[in-house]
Formats: structure tokens, sequence, C-alpha cells
């Protein structure tokens, strides 16, 4: 009986997380990448220490807030933004690293707000 409650307290406790991307609407994949980058650059002219500590993670969540980003839930995404999972060391809690989002170029999003993207002209010749 205990193993089935802690089976399905798990089970709810994982469908509760989800992955979470650093996001700031209208900026590129490749800005948001860069930007996380550089909050690494900095938090190692600060530390010498690579693995995951409160340090490491108060200090890069306040570096991507400081440029404007906030964690966004995978669902919550936009449909045009890709996608990049955080690569994750075996000693680091997963729920310690983001990934990163955004849009593939600058400009306008092309896919509409009501969630329908425009056709394609490639298929509007079916």
């Amino acid at each position: 009986m205990l193993r089935a409650g802690l089976a399905v307290g798990l089970v709810v406790l994982a469908a509760g997380c989800q992955r979470q991307y650093w996001y700031q609407e209208g900026k590129t994949f490749d800005e948001c990448r860069a930007d996380q980058e550089d909050c690494q650059t900095e938090l190692l002219k600060r530390t010498d220490r690579r693995y995951a500590s409160s340090f490491k993670h108060r200090f890069l969540e306040n570096c991507m807030r400081e440029r404007g980003y906030e964690l966004v839930a995978e669902k919550d995404l936009p449909l045009d933004v890709k996608r990049e999972d955080p690569e994750v060391p075996s000693d680091v809690p997963w729920f310690y690293a983001y990934g990163v989002a955004g849009v593939l170029q600058a400009g306008p999003r092309s896919i509409p707000p009501d969630g329908r993207p425009a056709e394609s002209p490639v298929l509007a010749g079916r």
C-alpha cells in the first residue's frame, strides 16, 4: 500500500513539473542563447565552482531577468519559437537548469496570436 501511494505521489509531482525556458518577446533564438552564454561567462568571473549551487542558480536567474527575460513553461511558449533544452550534467538537479527559446528571425511573427499559421505559398498551390 505504501509503495502504491509513493508511486501515485511521484506521478502527480512529475506531471506538475515542466521544462522552463528563458524567453523574451521579439528576441531571436541566437540573441537568447548569446545572452545566456554571457551570463555564464559573468558567473565564471566570480567563482571557479562549476557545479550546481544556490549562488550559481540565483546569479544566473538574476542576470537573465536583468536582461529582460522571463521563465516560461514550454506549454506557454509561442508555437513559432525555437527551443533548446539545457545541457544538464549528472550532478546538477534538472530543475536548476533552464533552456532558451526565441524566434528564428527578427521581425513579424510567422504565427499570428490566434494560433493559426498563415498558409504557406508552397502549399497554397495544392
